[in-house]
This record gives structure tokens, sequence and C-alpha cells, in this order.
């Protein structure tokens, strides 16, 4: 899978993503597209994580084009991630935030998506538009 080069508009949202994190006062620990790789969470590789060293609270991202929202790979993504709990300091217990970067003129489709999986309520999925 290293081999697959990676789009440069999937290149351009997960950047764009860890910018977000970092104007939170977030650590990024992990990305891909160049960066250090994220270890796996189950068998999914995110492509951001960051980390609030204060509350020690991990952050998941995914950055999504509108060609691969709908699949069900991203499906099982999704519910791994969206599902993700705390187990260890200050925030043990706490859900993990979950941030889903993607182009502009795909909300629609997420949408359904995560009404689909029943995740459209989740108080921590978070959604960024990207232009």
């Amino acid at each position: 899978m290293d081999s697959i080069p990676i789009p440069d508009e999937h290149k351009r949202l997960v950047r764009k993503l860890m910018e977000h994190f970092e104007s939170m006062g977030l650590i990024v620990t992990c990305a891909c597209s160049g960066y250090v790789d994220c270890e796996k969470v189950k068998i999914f590789e995110p492509d951001v994580r960051a980390q609030d060293i204060n509350r020690e609270l991990d952050y998941i991202g995914e950055a999504k084009t509108c060609g691969n929202i709908n699949n069900q790979y991203t499906k099982q993504q999704f519910q791994e991630f969206a599902n993700r709990v705390m187990t260890r300091g200050k925030s043990i217990g706490k859900d993990v935030p979950f941030y889903i970067i993607i182009s502009k003129g795909c909300e629609s489709e997420l949408r359904q998506v995560l009404v689909e999986l029943g995740l459209e309520d989740r108080k921590n999925i978070h959604v960024i538009d990207f232009i």
C-alpha cells in the first residue's frame, strides 16, 4: 500500500487539518502524506492524530475527498474512530474527538453516510468543509 500515490487534494486536506488542530492549541503527533505515519487504531491508520497535553485528550482526524466518502472502508473507519474512548490520563472515559475534513461539495454525501451509520448526532464528531 505504501507505493500507492496519495492524491494532491488529500494531501492538501491533511495539511489543513493539521493547521486546524494546531490553531486549537493541540500538538500534532503524526500525519500521513509525508509526515510521521500514525499508529493504527485497530486496523485503520488515521490521517492525523493530535493531543491536548493539558487535558490528556487524543484527537483523531480523517481527510476525505468526494470520491472516497461513500465506500465500505470509509464507513468502517468512521465507526471505529467515532467510537473511541480515552483509556488513560485525565480524560479517561471521555469520547475521543473525531474530526473529518472534506472537500467542498461533499457535504451532503458525508451527511448521508453519517446518518446511515447512526453517527449524525454524535457530539464528538466534527466536520470541517474545505474549499
